[in-house]
Parts: C-alpha cells; sequence; structure tokens
C-alpha cells in the first residue's frame, strides 16, 4: 500500500469517527451539550458576511486534535463554497482552525490574531504553528504565509472514495 493511500485511508477513517464540525463560539460557552454544526451534511448551510470576517471554528465532534478536519474528505470543496472562495486558515491550536474569508479579510490582522492566541495558550503542547495559510482554489493547493513571504506546501487531494 502507498504512502498517500494509508493517509487516504486514514483521514476517511477519522472523519467518520470523527466527524468535522462547525462550531459557534457563543453557542459554546453558553449552550451545554453543544456539539456544533454538521456542516457537510446541511444543504445549504448559510455562513454571514460577518462570520467570514471574524472566522468560523473548525474542528471534529469533541473539539480535539480537530485542526486535521481542514484537510478530510470534501471539506475544502465545502469550505470553499461556505467562503466564496479562497480562505485563510488560522491554526489557533491542535484542537481547531480558524477559516477566513481571503475577501474580507487580511493577512496582518491574521498574523497578529494568531500571536495573541499563541501568547495566551495556556499549554504548550496544544501549540501548532505561527503561520497563516492561504487555499488557493484555483490551483487546489495550501500557501503558508508569513508576512510578504509565501511557501508552497504540498497538495493535498483527498478525495471520496468511488
Amino acid at each position: 500500500m502507498e504512502k498517500d493511500d494509508v493517509l487516504h485511508d486514514a483521514l476517511l477513517n477519522s472523519y467518520r469517527i470523527l466527524s468535522p464540525r462547525i462550531y459557534d463560539f457563543k453557542k459554546m460557552m453558553y449552550t451545554p451539550g453543544y456539539a456544533g454544526d454538521d456542516f457537510m451534511n446541511v444543504d445549504p448551510y448559510f455562513i454571514s458576511d460577518k462570520k467570514k470576517k471574524e472566522g468560523i471554528c473548525l474542528s471534529v465532534k469533541g473539539l480535539t486534535n480537530g485542526a486535521v478536519a481542514v484537510l478530510y474528505p470534501e471539506v475544502i470543496k465545502k469550505l470553499v463554497e461556505l467562503m466564496d472562495g479562497d480562505f485563510y486558515v488560522v491554526f489557533s491550536s491542535v484542537h481547531e482552525a480558524l477559516i477566513h474569508s481571503s475577501k474580507l479579510c487580511s493577512l496582518e490582522e491574521l498574523e497578529n490574531l494568531l500571536r495573541t492566541s499563541n501568547s495566551r495558550m495556556t499549554f504548550q503542547k496544544e501549540f501548532l504553528t505561527d503561520k497563516v495559510y492561504y487555499y488557493c482554489r484555483e490551483e487546489d493547493k495550501f500557501i503558508m504565509l508569513q508576512g510578504s513571504l509565501k511557501m508552497l506546501v504540498t497538495t493535498i487531494r483527498m478525495d471520496e472514495e468511488n
């Protein structure tokens, strides 16, 4: 079995066990038992421009090690649809990824957000990265950003099995 096949199977299995969710920060704080929104299976799922700018919290059911959800099969495609195009990814910890519309946010704002988030992190083991990522729909690639520096990150294609 090839390495890419193993990765693909692992992500598919993770998707089945810990499905991706979008979490609303207010509901997380004030609604006991809130388990996030199953955005992959709700059509249409709507996100306001305000939330696209503020960022949506992508994780998995249970909010543990959920940053990986951005790599799950079909999630990128759905995020492109929800964000009306390209988007930024801010990994605020290993547990979640904050997704922001590239049309409504600046890289500088998001780098400041990430710096603040990382400086307030209680447990260093939850730290994931100090970089902001950009997903380019046209190229189907993640690009790691830092200021004006851009680095191409390996293309990840995780199409659902036929």
